[in-house]
């Protein structure tokens, strides 16, 4: 491949403090080693290299929708020993089903990834989760926040918007509450942190 395996996932020259940020947000929220952790669209392993690190042996999952760039992340991040070691479950996939490996997942992070979708992903993606996830699940997601809606039907890789209620309702609609986090140095990205109820 030619291109730079960082570009796709954001900015180059913030890939690395982008990385930092997630990995120092979920470890301040309780991670553990012997946590399993769903990365939903984990890309080029961006925080991924980090996570399959610390956490135990198999307890990282991944899933992109390009297995190119997942291939790109390791050759270019130098991972192919730490994955052979780790052996994270890596699924390439872009059918947006946070539940296809059928396990209860003690984490998961979406970040950027809303920033991207159309309503009708985002809604498949919030069903499913709600299949991967106990009372006991932390789930980050990043939107982010506008005065209109987004309207396009596909993915887009600029970023779209949403409002604030709209996300709160897609939330809700599918049985999940969600508290929004005061958090800045993610390129104007919000932060929710959503729950299970009880």
């Amino acid at each position: 491949m030619n291109y730079n395996y960082k570009s796709p996932v954001g900015p180059p020259k913030l890939y690395d403090y982008s990385a930092g940020l997630q990995f120092s947000i979920l470890f301040n929220l309780g991670l553990c080693a012997n946590h399993k952790l769903l990365d939903f669209g984990c890309g080029s392993l961006r925080v991924g290299r980090f996570l399959i690190q610390y956490l135990n042996t198999g307890n990282y999952y991944g899933i992109e929708p390009r297995e190119d760039l997942v291939a790109e992340g390791i050759k270019g991040n130098h991972l192919q020993e730490l994955v052979n070691h780790k052996k994270p479950h890596l699924r390439i996939s872009g059918d947006c089903n946070m539940a296809a490996f059928n396990i209860i997942f003690d984490y998961i992070l979406a970040y950027s990834i809303f920033t991207h979708m159309p309503i009708v992903q985002i809604r498949a993606s919030l069903k499913s989760a709600y299949n991967a996830m106990d009372t006991n699940t932390i789930f980050l997601a990043t939107y982010f926040e506008g005065k209109v809606d987004n309207e396009l039907k596909d993915w887009n890789p600029t970023g779209i918007y949403y409002k604030r209620d709209t996300m709160s309702r897609l939330i809700q609609e599918n049985n999940l509450i969600s508290t929004r986090l005061n958090l800045t140095g993610s390129g104007g990205q919000c932060w929710l942190l959503i729950r299970r109820p009880s």
